[in-house]
């Protein structure tokens, strides 16, 4: 007998008019499926209705006034999600009769978990379409951010003019070859295919990056725009570089003609500089300021009568101290100490001094009676002094033509003196920096005659670390050649002290000379912060610090020293590394032995450099006043590592200081994921299962034993703790039935599978989707076998061969894969009797009878068809949307399994 081709044609039918366009994943379709039979709402979701769809009517009667008319729920996010601009609600298939009034919509975002809602968006109202589809808009005032594991909430509602009518709203209805197609207003397009009518809600979703999440994202490094991200945390977030106005961009744009105030233009050349004149104290006005009683130093004032200026006291060793230190051993010659006992001391020897002539090396320093005496001004500024044997032009301190701007002097009141051929102006470093120890800043001095830039000057720069020369060839981080700014670098030794520094820099061009000061601050300090959760603990509970190590403000990967101390005494101590963004992190579990007061925790961290950071805070630590110390046991040793949903197998016994067993004590562990469980006392000590978490942290984790007893009015107690390797416990996936892998036409493929993590686990929750080609196979729990099996049902359609896939993602986001080939021939024998006694026993009454039973038979396939449908429905409504509770899917699930098993039998 030849086989009938109808068949297959039905079954090509079938899969065309189960297709359907893949919607965006920033559309939900409005479904007409409830979330629950019991409740009165309904599904949205990303799937649309197709050709098999049951037309849901959500029609209502009107009353005059505003009500809700229907309601839909998402499922809940697996993360956070924004949302922005406008939300758009489609109906294909919505009017009112017998009446008039208008629509809205509100949308909500739901934590059902706390029973909370929070409104996003509402539109206005809408009149209703005539018995046609009908778009609606509303912008959302600002983006919305939804939290992962909440929900979306949509409610639609009328508002009746006259009542008395119906409003009508038709969903999912199939429809074989017409499709059902919303063109928006802003262009795009949705379809369902052999669907003749739908809902849609549509909001966009931010891309994969957004132009700006904060101001700095909108840096364009130019210091004269003003950085802004406008509309932050939405999808259209955008920069904003605006120019704007400095006060200052140079130091000597503040200069208030002062020499007594330190100005400095603050954030130099950016939008916020400003100018600050803080009053300096003058250190010396003259060497005499800086004489220190000391004959073996030469003392003198640098930069007298400035902001600048300081004392220097350099040791000298005078080369005599009287003229009996210069005795030459020549009875001819007059020897002479000249100056004895200052620094510029010198012997002089001279056999003709005194004769009324000046010659030889006689000088007015040596032989005044000879050459004159060494005295009086050689210029308005100046008088001559002796300096060992050299008579010299000394220039007077405070007086207006001796070459220095001083303190009491200004371009106005002393021209000669302060006024400059150029200005100089230091641009970097800038107010505020600071020079940490091993580092090498950048020195720039920009040089400008008006607006003209001064080129060819020499230029030299003396502090605590030497001279170095600034140059102007746009390779000594100079900025660029012959711009007249001139650069070099520095370098800070590791022996520099800290504190303020100051910089002299000399610039020389042909025969002009200016000097200028700059202070700088050597600091050899690095930021360390560091802070427990709390300030008081008591025994067994775990203090948790936490901190940051920067240098220069950003974070530095370096070693910390944490303490913990008592009056001296240390309780604790480790070192610990932060991480390369400076963050680290230490955990103390307090215990018996610890002595009760206030605790002083610090915190050392050191680089390569020898730059230091000291942090420290007090806490307070109660422990009991009696106690009495007893050791924890393991009768057992715990394995070194352990998979997430295995559990640890704890045996212990609790000894006291005498060696005897301890009984009846109240021992507890508190686990990586702070729960705490306690031991069950049998055999002379203690057990206790512990399970590892399937959410626990990967990696070294810390577990921590305690014990108490209190016998009369004493506490005897203690405590042990140990590490575990937590890994990670893959999903797997046991396919248990079918055995073999060959099948023909009509054969009923029974899948049985088992769902493990590692280390045999079962998995108790998980959403299963398990299809062969484009077929959906429903997988149902196994109520009577073990946990985590599950079985599910397929008929052999082809001779093709298929393939069977399952995809599992249970409740904290572990997911896996899997897939079976088989392979198909011929047709089964079962098959081909069923098909053709239906056909030859058609025309006797044994046929009609047996036809009778074959009915019953069929509306039994028919219905066991439709319960396997529902079941899909239900697991769909529990393990995805997340919109029936677990006592409802049980109880419906019973009374479908029941069902099943009569139809079977």
């Amino acid at each position: 007998m030849r086989i009938n081709p109808l068949w297959f044609v039905i079954l090509i039918a079938i899969l065309m008019l189960s297709s359907y366009a893949s919607a965006s994943v920033n559309v939900f379709w409005l479904r007409g499926t409830k979330t629950s039979p019991e409740a009165p709402y309904y599904s949205m979701n990303s799937s649309p209705p197709n050709a098999g769809s049951a037309k849901a009517d959500l029609s209502v009667n009107t009353k005059i006034g505003e009500y809700e008319w229907a309601r839909w729920y998402s499922s809940s996010f697996s993360q956070s999600l924004l949302i922005s601009g406008r939300v758009y609600v489609w109906f294909s298939d919505m009017g009112i009769s017998n009446d008039s009034g208008s629509w809205k919509w509100a949308l909500y975002e739901l934590d059902a978990l706390n029973s909370t809602e929070e409104l996003l968006v509402e539109s206005d109202w809408v009149a209703f379409p005539n018995n046609s589809e009908k778009e609606s808009f509303a912008e959302l005032p600002v983006s919305a951010l939804i939290e992962a594991r909440h929900k979306l909430k949509i409610v639609l509602k009328y508002n009746s003019i006259n009542g008395g009518g119906r409003a009508k709203l038709y969903l999912d209805e199939g429809g074989d070859g017409i499709n059902t197609v919303w063109e928006t207003s802003e262009g795009r397009t949705f379809t369902a295919y052999n669907v003749r009518s739908a809902g849609i809600i549509q909001f966009n979703l931010c891309g994969e990056s957004i132009n700006c999440g904060t101001d700095e994202d909108c840096d364009d490094d130019d210091p004269l725009t003003e950085d802004v991200c406008l509309n932050i945390g939405s999808c259209d977030a955008s920069c904003s570089n605006i120019e704007c106005k400095t006060e200052c961009k140079f130091n000597s744009d503040c200069d208030d003609g002062s020499a007594l105030t330190a100005n400095q233009c603050i954030n130099a050349g950016e939008c916020d500089a400003y100018c600050s004149a803080e009053s300096c104290l003058v250190a010396c006005n003259s060497n005499e300021d800086c004489l220190d009683s000391n004959p073996f130093t030469a003392d003198s004032c640098l930069f007298a009568g400035t902001c600048m200026s300081e004392c220097e006291n350099k040791l000298c060793a005078p080369e005599c101290s009287k003229s009996a230190d210069c005795d030459d051993g020549d009875s001819g010659t007059a020897d002479i100490c000249v100056d004895g006992g200052e620094c510029d001391a010198v012997c002089w020897s001279s056999s003709s001094c005194g004769d009324g002539t000046c010659d030889g090396d006689e000088t007015r320093c040596s032989c005044p009676g000879d050459c004159g005496s060494c005295e009086g001004k050689w210029s308005t500024c100046g008088e001559l002094q002796c300096s060992g044997l050299v008579c010299e032009n000394v220039v007077e301190a405070e007086c207006c033509g001796n070459g220095i701007c001083e303190a009491a002097e200004s371009e106005e009141s002393c021209t000669l003196d302060c006024a400059t051929p150029f200005s100089a102006e230091v641009i970097a470093p800038q107010a505020g920096d600071f020079f940490l120890l091993g580092s090498e800043p950048v020195l720039n001095l920009q040089l400008l005659d008006g607006n003209v830039t001064v080129l060819g000057a020499d230029v030299v720069a003396k502090g605590f670390f030497g001279e170095v020369t600034l140059l102007d060839d746009g390779e000594h981080n100079d900025k660029s050649i012959n711009d007249g700014i001139y650069g070099n670098t520095i370098f800070v030794s590791g022996d520099v002290s800290g504190g303020v520094k100051p910089i002299i820099i000399t610039v020389s061009k042909d025969s002009d000379k200016i000097y200028v000061s700059k202070e700088v601050v050597v600091a050899s300090t690095l930021s360390l912060e560091m802070r427990a959760v709390k300030d008081t603990y008591s025994v067994g509970e775990e203090i948790t610090l936490k901190g940051f190590v920067k240098k220069g403000g950003v974070g530095i990967k370096t070693g910390v020293d944490i303490e913990i101390a008592l009056d001296g005494q240390i309780i604790y101590g480790e070192r610990i590394y932060s991480d390369d963004d400076g963050f680290f992190e230490i955990i103390y579990k307090s215990n018996f032995s610890d002595p009760s007061g206030n605790w002083l925790i610090s915190a050392d961290a050191k680089d390569a450099k020898g730059n230091k950071g000291h942090a420290e805070q007090k806490i307070s630590f109660v422990a009991p006043s009696i106690l009495n110390i007893v050791e924890i046991n393991f009768m057992e040793i715990p394995k070194e590592r352990y998979y997430r949903g295995e559990s640890i197998a704890l045996f212990l016994e609790i000894i006291d200081e005498s060696g005897e067993k301890i009984e009846g004590a109240d021992v507890k562990i508190l686990t990586a994921s702070n729960n705490l469980i306690s031991f069950v006392e049998e055999g002379g000590g203690y057990s206790s299962m512990v399970p590892v978490e399937i959410d626990a942290e990967l990696g070294k984790q810390r577990y921590v034993i305690s014990a108490l007893k209190i016998i009369g009015d004493e506490l005897f107690g203690g405590d042990k703790s140990f590490e575990a390797e937590i890994l990670e416990s893959d999903l797997l996936i046991d396919i248990l039935e079918p055995k073999q892998r060959n099948f023909a036409i009509g054969d009923l493929i029974k899948f049985h599978i088992r769902l493990n993590y590692s280390g045999n686990r079962p998995v108790e929750e998980a959403f299963i989707e398990a299809t062969v080609g484009e077929e959906f196979i429903a997988m149902q729990r196994l109520g009577h076998a073990g946990p985590g099996e599950f079985i599910g049902e397929y008929r052999v359609s082809s001779n093709n061969d298929f393939v069977y896939s399952i995809s599992v993602h249970d409740l904290f986001g572990n997911s896996v894969e899997k897939e079976v080939e088989f392979s198909s021939s011929g047709i089964s024998p079962i098959y081909l009797l069923q098909e053709n006694l239906i056909i030859i026993l058609g025309a006797t009454l044994i046929i009609v009878v047996f036809l009778i039973r074959q009915k019953n038979k069929a509306g039994k396939k028919d219905r066991k068809t439709e319960v396997m449908m529902e079941i899909k429905k239900i697991q769909t409504a529990y393990f995805k949307e997340g919109s029936i509770n677990r006592g409802e899917y049980d109880k419906i699930m019973l009374k479908y399994e029941s069902e099943l098993k009569d139809l079977e039998t």
